[in-house]
């Protein structure tokens, strides 16, 4: 019953505050509507169902009937997931973990990785590749699901957390020992940018996504091959779903010399909300670029796309990119869950929006069947072309 009683003062709230913005009686009459139907299915219906989620139901057809899939409401988890997906970095110990199951059939988490992560804590107390989890703490691990595994590896920064591993011979299932490591949890940082040279003249650059990180990390691995000598570099943004904005225009103020428009964005009404500049310091502004996109490439990633497009300063090399072109902000609320809603477009320096349309590429590769990535050869034919006649 207090259950009710609060959710209908929060009815009355939301009609105290929302006459000012409704002058249609229709709206207040439909809203109180709503509050009668709400009432009257908690304390009459036969199921005597939850008011939370006959609540959650509610918003989510809500938003159901805008028909819009980036707008999305998040419950405290997954608005914790959310957020920590976008920050790509957290406190833990630095593995990526896998499954194994044993002669009993019993599942048990096994780590697969802990080179991929610069500073891995646990790399530094000894854990390696293949160990199997026998504990985390005092918590016994046998058929411990992922989520759970994870909520007990990651907490604050500078805690410690105990693993008991066991790990096998190299040419047996017979156990070598069981190990028990005390791990300091350190920040760890997601890498979502690596590079490498392909010729001695050109490199390449992947970007995974747009998180709080990813310009640090565009900045430190173009640096690098800068100064490695090369004359020529291929970025790719295949498969790239986006992220932050800011990012973005970050990245293309690595690309571009001077400063220039990134993107604007225009509100419900046409009218220009925000405009986003580059700082005007480059790190290779003038060397030769290919640009990689697909069919995946989304968002953020289409932002770089067409302003490098726009200021002809990339050929772009694959298919036609996605075609998001909305801009979220994630709202969050009282109860730790948010709201991710779509409040604007975003437009390229050319004035052009992209949504639900994409952007075409300059030289459209179709991605074969073969083992080798022919549409990265291609690019790299053709930047090759590019640095002989230069």
């Amino acid at each position: 019953m207090k259950k009710i009683k609060h959710l209908v003062f929060i009815f009355l709230l939301i009609n105290l505050y929302i006459t000012p913005v409704f002058a249609e009686n229709t709206i207040l009459q439909d809203i109180k509507k709503f509050e009668t139907i709400f009432i009257r299915i908690i304390r009459q219906h036969i199921s005597n169902p939850d008011a939370s989620k006959v609540l959650k139901g509610a918003i989510e057809g809500m938003i159901k009937a805008l028909d819009d899939p980036y707008t999305v409401y998040f419950e405290e988890k997954e608005s914790e997931q959310f957020q920590e997906k976008i920050k790509s970095h957290f406190g833990g110990i630095g593995v990526s973990i896998g499954s194994y199951k044993d002669e009993k059939g019993d599942t048990y988490l096994q780590v697969m990785n802990v080179d991929y992560i610069k500073n891995s804590p646990a790399r530094k107390a000894g854990v390696i590749a293949k160990d199997v989890i026998l504990k985390i703490d005092e918590v016994n691990a046998k058929n411990m699901s992922f989520e759970q595994a994870k909520n007990l590896l990651r907490g604050e920064v500078g805690t410690q957390v105990q693993l008991t591993v066991r790990r096998f011979g190299d040419n047996s299932d017979s156990p070598v020992n069981d190990i028990e490591y005390s791990i300091t949890r350190e920040e760890i940082e997601i890498q979502q940018a690596y590079s490498k040279i392909l010729t001695d003249t050109i490199g390449y650059l992947r970007l995974d996504s747009f998180t709080e990180l990813a310009s640090k990390e565009v900045k430190e691995n173009l640096i690098q091959l800068v100064d490695s000598g090369v004359t020529g570099i291929i970025f790719d943004l295949r498969s790239n779903p986006g992220g932050l904005l800011t990012a973005a225009v970050e990245i293309v103020g690595f690309l571009t010399e001077g400063k220039k428009k990134v993107v604007y964005t225009k509100d419900k009404e046409g009218a220009i909300t925000s405009e986003y500049f580059t700082d005007g310091n480059p790190i290779c502004g003038k060397m030769p670029l290919i640009l990689l996109v697909n069919e995946y490439s989304a968002s953020a990633s289409e932002i770089v796309t067409g302003a490098l497009k726009a200021y002809k300063r990339a050929v772009v090399v694959g298919v036609k990119t996605f075609g998001k072109g909305s801009v979220q902000n994630l709202i969050p609320l009282n109860d730790k869950s948010s709201l991710k809603l779509t409040n604007a477009y975003y437009y390229t320096p050319a004035d052009v929006c992209i949504h639900k349309i994409g952007i075409e590429p300059d030289v459209q590769v179709l991605l074969d069947n073969s083992k080798t990535d022919n549409q990265l050869d291609f690019a790299l034919k053709i930047l090759k072309a590019y640095l002989v006649l230069k």
